[in-house]
């Protein structure tokens, strides 16, 4: 029997040039799966850390803003006649529901951090993926409605993906609980589409809103009824005794949804019935895939508008005073983009000057001073209420 080391050997015959070529492809697939083996090791070894340690840092802010009284159950019900009118509140708001920062998610503790914080108004910045190359087993499949996290050049930087489901399921688990802060209010949920793999008249555009309506389906048991559905009591849910509403989930978003009532479906696929208001974009801004506000179309003033934070920090004395008066009866949402994180003075002007309602800010990407500096500016209550000017 021809040992190895003869096939290497002069002569060299058909058969042994055989062996040498399966010797050295069995070399070269072994080397890949090596390298590939130890690489996932390595990858998956730094993501757990890198997890640990931000959520680790998650935890220290939560429980700085909880000293800090951000989750505090007092309210501030100095300068304003109707403090418990949505429309007044000015209440601190994540940027995106389940991040806990340094381009991690994490649909249990990410949300149970964010409560437990005080937080109330939940922002779901819903994306996809189009990627094939990114890990299965981290990320949503390909076009499927999830949340990840992108630079302020729109490049994906996560390093893993949430599951809308699994995080509007911890939601329910946890929001009305009393081992979390502010646990007796309503919770706002903004479905925030940042973009859309289809078109809106494509016929996957509405099954793609309908995978989002599947989603909510764990919250129905929270979810405000008593003609709510269909925006149908938009105005009584700004202008009413919002606090009032207890332990309900509340839902806004930034698209129009009525293609639902025109080609109806069943409930669980309704996302249009599932909304509670929408907010919309000025028709000079461009937020994301937000419905443009049309000026003069409708009888009706629509509550709810949301900014891009540098078009109303770039504002001037005259067009400060002019943006107040517009928008003084009227919920006013500011996004900073995702990579930017708005100052302590940017913030103050912000809520104190131009009366603005939400600024989504992401607190667990910054340092623990930082986080309790912004929330300082609310005070120490839960929710702030707009000045009167």
């Amino acid at each position: 029997m021809t040992s190895i080391s003869n096939i290497f050997q002069n002569p060299f015959t058909v058969m042994k040039v055989l062996c040498i070529s399966i010797l050295i492809l069995l070399f070269i697939t072994g080397m890949l799966f090596l390298y590939n083996y130890v690489k996932k090791q390595t990858n998956e070894g730094f993501a757990i850390i890198d997890s640990s340690i931000q959520l680790q840092h998650a935890i220290n802010t939560t429980n700085t803003l909880i000293t800090a009284k951000l989750a505090s159950n007092k309210i501030n019900t100095t300068n304003t006649i109707t403090p418990m009118q949505l429309i007044n509140l000015q209440v601190p708001a994540f940027k995106q529901m389940a991040y806990i920062g340094n381009h991690t998610f994490d649909s249990n503790q990410g949300v149970l951090q964010q409560l437990k914080a005080g937080c109330r108004f939940f922002t779901c910045q819903i994306d996809y993926i189009e990627s094939a190359s990114l890990d299965q087993t981290k990320f949503c499949k390909l076009y499927e409605p999830c949340l990840v996290w992108r630079d302020n050049a729109g490049k994906l930087i996560s390093n893993n993906s949430a599951n809308l489901q699994d995080t509007f399921k911890s939601i329910g688990e946890y929001g009305f609980m009393n081992a979390v802060s502010n646990y007796q209010y309503p919770i706002v949920i903004l479905l925030h589409f940042v973009r859309f793999p289809y078109k809106t008249t494509d016929s996957d555009y509405k099954e793609y809103l309908s995978k989002v309506s599947r989603s909510l389906e764990v919250l129905n048991p929270y979810l405000l009824s008593g003609g709510y559905y269909r925006a149908s009591k938009e105005n009584d849910l700004f202008k009413g005794d919002f606090l009032s509403l207890g332990n309900k989930v509340i839902i806004g978003t930034n698209i129009d949804t009525t293609l639902f009532q025109k080609n109806p479906v069943e409930l669980p696929n309704d996302l249009d019935y599932k909304i509670h208001f929408h907010y919309y974009e000025d028709i000079n801004e461009d937020v994301d895939s937000t419905a443009i506000l049309i000026p003069n179309t409708s009888t009706t003033r629509e509550n709810a508008l949301i900014y891009n934070i540098d078009t109303l920090l770039q504002l001037n004395d005259k067009e400060i005073s002019k943006f107040i008066q517009i928008h003084k009866d009227q919920f006013i949402i500011v996004k900073p983009s995702n990579d930017t994180h708005p100052s302590k003075d940017e913030v103050d002007i912000l809520l104190n000057t131009l009366n603005v309602n939400i600024i989504l800010y992401d607190y667990f990407s910054v340092d623990v001073n930082t986080s309790k500096d912004i929330i300082s500016l609310y005070g120490n209550t839960t929710y702030k209420t707009k000045s009167q000017q």
